[in-house]
């Protein structure tokens, strides 16, 4: 896990925000896109979309805090 507690997420999401896909890490999103984790941190970067099952999609990182107080 990330320092600090922080729990990076990644999701596949259509253009009109709906999730296509979540992944616990850039790890496992680059895995079922077949890409390196490099290709797919500077497509995040640069907000560039992929296509999965002839779907554009883009590729958001979701940042959350691990511990869980309130």
């Amino acid at each position: 896990m990330p320092r600090g507690g922080i729990k990076i997420k990644v999701e596949l999401c259509d253009k009109d925000g709906l999730i296509f896909k979540s992944f616990d890490s850039i790890t496992s999103c680059a895995d079922f896109l077949g890409l390196s984790i490099t290709t797919v941190r500077n497509k995040i970067q640069k907000n560039q979309t992929v296509i999965v099952d002839n779907i554009e999609l883009n590729i958001k990182k979701i940042l959350s805090n691990n511990n869980n107080h309130q």
